[in-house]
């Protein structure tokens, strides 16, 4: 055995005792865990990190935005710390961020060489254009074949708008808000890099909709610039920042939910199934308990990032299509008019006679940060359920408001706290066959003005 594996040969000669792990083999094997687990993370988040890095070194020499091109106009120089560098063409790095500008257009010059990446390093997707999809070549090997041409850039799901023509546009699709913009430049001779530099400098950026910005070009040779990533432990600080937008982003997905295809229970409401179903079909889900597709197997990466940054826990039971057994659960997070519900507004529900739920059924409120109940004052609970004092109104339906204070004539009320953002969800245990027949349906939060009460 080579002297290097003697360690791994100590690890697997750790003691047990009764089947227990010792003290001090638990702390060896939580420190070698905790070891591999920070090594894998790095090697995972290397594409995203190094993106970050690059984003981050670029921006702090030439300045952030779209329209913001770092162009290396004398050639890549050795004080510029970044990644196998090619210093023989003139480079444009850019960096675009979709959440904030919404679909980006590109007009590339004729003689250009670019490519666009996601913040993973994954090239953005074309459809198929003359039976050839183009995976984020813009130019010479791009669909213009560098004769120059006019590109959008769209997220994931972008639905154009109504009477919007993009037909003159070849479109990239991006995974991520984040793009970046890589562009080269040629010259003819070491001696004249000024058709490389004016190759780079021909591009323009703008949103599709909304004010344009004018393009900057930032000549960036001679500046010292480091766009690499960390190799020790400040890389986890870059994986931080990740964690946040990552959790942002999550946050987003969840908000923004009722747009997915098959979210909804109802097109005319609000309220969303977090496996997703048909709206004819409440007996089967889209989505199966890891959130991959039924019908291609594919994980729907949004759907699981809403799960599990609001909820947690999953079984075939959370998800049953059997009548009379298991659960169902509809959420929202906006009220009738598709504005996100908050706690300094008046609100108001209402709820069919005869819930279809066996066992009981709940409206629960939940803070919008953490997803945890809302902790108003004076408040043990942010829910209402059939096995309380829900009162129903003399029809048989249920009339609930939410409120910081209890509005005049509310006989069901939870209080909310203003300013901070909440979302409802309603539960049925043990639902039954009206619910799966959709002869119910439950309405939307609707903003009311009643006069709150001390």
């Amino acid at each position: 055995m080579p002297e290097w594996a003697h360690r791994y040969q100590a690890l697997a000669e750790l003691p047990f005792t009764g089947g227990y792990p010792t003290d001090q083999t638990a702390c060896a094997l939580e420190d070698e865990l905790y070891f591999q687990r920070a090594v894998q993370t790095y090697l995972w988040a290397l594409p995203a990190v190094n993106m970050y890095a690059m984003k981050e070194g670029i921006g702090r020499a030439a300045g952030r935005g779209y329209q913001v091109m770092s162009v290396f106009e004398k050639r890549l120089k050795p004080h510029t710390l970044i990644t196998t560098p090619n210093c023989d063409v003139i480079y444009g790095l850019g960096f675009a961020d979709l959440a904030e500008t919404g679909p980006l257009v590109i007009e590339a010059p004729p003689g250009l060489q670019a490519l666009l990446d996601d913040f993973w390093q994954r090239p953005l997707r074309s459809p198929l254009l003359d039976g050839i999809q183009y995976l984020g070549d813009i130019g010479l090997p791009g669909p213009d074949r560098g004769k120059g041409g006019r590109y959008l850039i769209v997220p994931e799901g972008y639905q154009s708008m109504a009477g919007e023509d993009l037909s003159d546009y070849y479109i990239y699709t991006s995974s991520t808000n984040g793009v970046l913009i890589f562009l080269r430049g040629f010259f003819p001779s070491v001696d004249d890099l000024a058709p490389g530099v004016a190759a780079v400098e021909g591009i323009t950026v703008y949103p599709l909709h909304g004010q344009r910005q004018p393009m900057r070009f930032e000549h960036v040779s001679d500046l010292p610039l480091n766009a690499l990533f960390p190799r020790g432990a400040a890389y986890f600080d870059l994986l931080d920042h990740a964690a946040t937008v990552g959790w942002k982003t999550a946050k987003t997905i969840a908000a923004r939910f009722h747009h997915e295809p098959g979210a909804r229970w109802w097109n005319d409401r609000q309220w969303i199934a977090h496996v997703k179903t048909d709206l004819d079909d409440f007996l089967h889900t889209l989505l199966d308990e890891e959130f991959r597709d039924r019908r291609t197997g594919h994980t729907d990466v949004n759907a699981k990032a809403h799960m599990y940054v609001n909820h947690y826990s999953i079984s075939t039971g959370m998800i049953t299509s059997r009548v009379g057994a298991g659960a169902k659960y509809a959420n929202t997070y906006t009220d009738r008019d598709g504005d996100v519900l908050m706690g300094q507004h008046t609100y108001r529900i209402d709820l069919p006679a005869q819930p279809p739920a066996k066992l009981l059924w709940s409206l629960t409120l939940y803070d919008a940060d953490t997803a945890a109940e809302i902790a108003a004052e004076n408040q043990t609970y942010s829910s209402l359920n059939s096995l309380g004092d829900l009162k129903p109104n003399e029809d048989g339906t249920y009339t609930i408001h939410t409120a910081p204070q209890r509005p005049a004539g509310a006989a069901n009320w939870i209080r909310t706290v203003p300013a901070r953002g909440w979302f409802g969800l309603i539960r049925w245990y043990s639902p039954e066959q009206t619910f799966f027949d959709h002869n119910y349906k439950p309405g939307d939060f609707v903003k009311t003005t009643h006069r709150p009460t001390s």
